[in-house]
């Protein structure tokens, strides 16, 4: 697909027992096209509308859609780069939801990261604080004590204390070593 020769007007998720899903696509002309979960088409369309589509409420909306697709890499790696790059306040905190029901990878774990230290926008930053405590890593320590420090929002400054002083000590191993 070349970049802006596909422009979304609807998408849907049809769940009345076939399981499809319906993009109403418009290029020369409007067009529909319904696939099966599984169909490589419809994961290509969907990461495209997640990364290109310029009105945020599509996009949010194709955000909302993830869960129906199995783990797909290339949709996580959309929604990475939604959580790092999208202007958008309201879209990056679904994509942090999203992410946080893949297994942790390096990838995910550096763009959670990344956010709780960069992200202008505090609610973004709770959420990867909140996943990323439910998944203690050691690699989290130093992150933890920058942001215990100077993170400018109280709440979080506290809230990445309270983590920080329960993994520095791990209780029955809980401190992951390693990332897969």
């Amino acid at each position: 697909m070349e970049m802006g020769l596909l422009g979304m007007k609807q998408i849907q998720y049809v769940q009345n027992g076939t399981n499809r899903i319906i993009f109403n696509l418009k290029a020369q002309d409007e067009f529909t096209y319904t696939a099966g979960l599984q169909d490589k088409l419809a994961k290509e369309l969907l990461t495209y509308i997640i990364l290109n589509e310029p009105n945020p409420g599509r996009r949010l909306h194709s955000v909302k859609l993830v869960p129906i697709f199995s783990q797909d890499d290339e949709i996580r790696m959309a929604l990475v780069a939604t959580l790092l790059t999208d202007g958008n306040p309201g879209i990056r905190p679904r994509a942090v939801e999203q992410l946080a029901n893949y297994p942790a990878d390096q990838m995910i774990w550096e763009a959670f990261m990344k956010v709780l230290l960069e992200d202008r926008n505090a609610v973004v930053r709770m959420i990867a604080l909140n996943i990323l405590a439910e998944r203690p890593h050691k690699r989290l320590l130093p992150v933890l004590q920058i942001v215990s420090h100077l993170n400018e929002n109280e709440f979080i400054r506290d809230e990445s204390a309270a983590i920080l002083a329960e993994i520095s000590e791990p209780i029955d191993g809980r401190i992951d070593e390693g990332l897969e």
